[in-house]
């Protein structure tokens, strides 16, 4: 005789539909951007989500390259965080990364390698002892300096996340010739 199978206090989703929810790839040529969406979420951190979240929040910061003190910016990267807590883990977060070219960038001679890096764990925050009760992400898109000198520069963003809601970011910039 066949048994139901047991219920749980986790929130029910479409198995359909979460592959299609995890990972959304955007490509839309904009102002010179190219917008890249990711949903970093595995099966493992969705079945540790507690259904109670009571917070959520958004960090959205951008870093521009000038390589000279108070000029122009000539590119720039972007990146917007949303996540949510609870006060004892991060029970969500979704991404977007966004860079581009200014125009003075462009009649200067740079261009982007629209490739960007990015990475995301989960970590054991201060003052918890649960795991992912921080998010960590990382982007960095390179840029290119087309006429003579050549040169490539690498713009980053660092961000983190956690269970009280505490947020920071932090940036660089790395150029050489090629």
């Amino acid at each position: 005789m066949l048994q139901p199978s047991p219920t749980t206090d986790q929130p029910k989703k479409s198995r359909q539909l979460r592959p299609l929810l995890s990972v959304v790839l955007v490509v839309a040529v904009l102002a010179g951007a190219l917008m890249f969406t990711f949903t970093p979420r595995s099966e493992a951190h969705a079945a540790s989500v507690v259904a109670s979240t009571t917070h959520c929040g958004t960090r959205d910061d951008t870093f521009s390259s000038t390589l000279v003190p108070g000029a122009v910016s000539l590119f720039w990267v972007r990146m917007k965080t949303n996540w949510c807590w609870n006060g004892v883990i991060v029970t969500g977060s979704s991404t977007t990364l966004y860079w581009g070219v200014t125009t003075t960038g462009n009649l200067t001679g740079w261009y982007s390698e629209y490739n960007p890096q990015y990475t995301f764990n989960c970590y054991v925050a201060a003052g918890s002892s649960r795991s992912c009760s921080g998010n960590h992400e990382w982007m960095q898109e390179d840029f290119v300096h087309g006429v003579f000198p050549l040169e490539d520069c690498y713009l980053h963003i660092n961000q983190a996340e956690a269970y009280k809601g505490e947020s920071a970011w932090t940036y660089g910039q790395h150029c050489v010739p090629n």
